[in-house]
């Protein structure tokens, strides 16, 4: 169904997580799929919001 090269895929993952519900496992189980997939995380950026906003969620 999809082609995979070689070299492996690459990534930047973007984690954001509302001041609430501030949980670090949720950031480890999100790093955990990302290299089961066979995906190499380059970098790990993390942001935090107060509330989630309708427009993007």
């Amino acid at each position: 169904m999809f082609d995979r090269y070689d070299a492996g895929e690459q990534a930047v993952l973007v984690h954001i997580y509302f001041t609430q519900d501030k949980d670090m496992e949720d950031l480890q189980e999100f790093e955990s799929l990302v290299s089961s997939a066979g995906v190499e995380a380059l970098q790990v950026i993390t942001g935090s919001r107060k509330a989630p906003h309708p427009k993007y969620l």
